[in-house]
């Protein structure tokens, strides 16, 4: 039996997690809304520029990614990744916000640096300190980003400035912060905490310095295999591509002409599966040559040309079929970027 301390520590915990998603949710929300009002108001005005709306689009999706993350969690699906590419896609990502407060970028990455990680998710990380770092440093300041190996593991670290080097005194030295303590932006502060998810998600942790005169530091740590390193081509096919779980209506059409309709659950850039059922998936078999029409919502559908059946699944409650995409145009190829993208988590 568990002592009374012992449950109210629990029930404190969780009362504190469920406010935590509630506020996170309500803000988030909020600016999801104002986001994607301001672009349907930009799509009505014929002498809106494409790249506002775009803008405000894709603002839009990254705070939804953000939303998921913190509400379900990680589910790291795992490949080999250029880390140091990776920091550097980043950042182009987000550079304009730091040009347009005339903030500098000093940036010093190893490179070619290798690890098995959730690519997007850890690129989730990245520019959710980015973010923050955009947001927190005076106009005119310099933000440092810096990726290296360290004897601790993988390193990557977010330095703003502090406070005017001419002031008399001694500085104190830089001090571990909550998140909750710093003075920021609650969706900057929750943003670093669903970076701080991703980075437990790989068994690494993600940790805040600050001190007057330093400044503030981010310190993004993840494990590092030295093997991977050494000889990454042992690792390249460990899987092509990113897979996310979905839930789409969708449309198998056989090349006899005969169409089953079922729901499509996981999604990558080359390939998904098709739950159907027992008495469909019995009369397919792997090799086949097949096209499938997906509705990603009311008004928009994906449509493959042609697939081939990669694998069965013809009983239990999981029936389906695997498929690989064969051919797709560059409309297809974009959007299943930005779903799975949009859908990771």
């Amino acid at each position: 039996m568990k002592k009374l301390s012992t449950l109210h520590t629990i029930l404190t915990q969780s009362f504190e997690s469920e406010r935590s998603l509630r506020h996170f949710s309500t803000l988030a929300s909020q600016e999801l809304i104002t986001l994607l009002a301001s672009a349907l108001g930009d799509l009505e005005n014929s002498e809106t520029s494409f790249e506002k709306t775009k803008s405000s689009i894709e603002r839009a999706v990254f705070l939804s990614r953000n939303i998921r993350y913190f509400s379900s969690g990680v589910r790291a699906d795992c490949s080999l990744t250029d880390l140091s590419q990776l920091v550097f896609d980043c950042i182009h990502l987000r550079e304009n916000d730091f040009q347009k407060k005339n903030i500098s970028l000093d940036v010093r990455v190893e490179s070619s640096v290798f690890g098995l990680v959730d690519a997007v998710a850890v690129e989730q990380a990245v520019v959710n300190c980015l973010d923050f770092a955009s947001s927190q440093s005076e106009v005119g300041s310099q933000v440092g980003v810096n990726l290296q190996v360290v004897n601790q593991g993988l390193q990557l670290s977010f330095s703003l400035e502090g406070s005017s080097k001419e002031e008399t005194g001694e500085g104190l030295p830089l001090q571990p912060t909550a998140f909750e303590n710093l003075q920021a932006s609650n969706l900057s502060v929750l943003g670093l905490t669903v970076a701080s998810v991703i980075a437990e998600a790989h068994s690494g942790t993600l940790q805040c310095l600050k001190s007057p005169q330093e400044g503030t530091q981010l310190l993004l740590q993840l494990p590092f295999d030295a093997r991977v390193n050494k000889q990454p081509h042992l690792f390249r096919e460990k899987r092509r591509y990113q897979r996310v779980r979905v839930d789409f209506s969708g449309a198998l059409s056989s090349e006899s002409g005969q169409s089953f309709p079922g729901r499509v659950t996981v999604l990558s850039a080359g390939g998904c599966f098709v739950a159907l059922g027992q008495e469909v998936v019995s009369q397919l078999k792997c090799g086949d040559s097949v096209s499938l029409s997906l509705q990603t919502d009311a008004d928009h559908v994906l449509s493959i040309p042609l697939a081939r059946v990669a694998n069965t699944h013809p009983t239990g409650e999981n029936s389906g079929v695997g498929l690989e995409f064969l051919e797709l145009d560059l409309k297809a190829k974009n959007l299943l970027a930005t779903l799975v993208k949009a859908h990771a988590s």
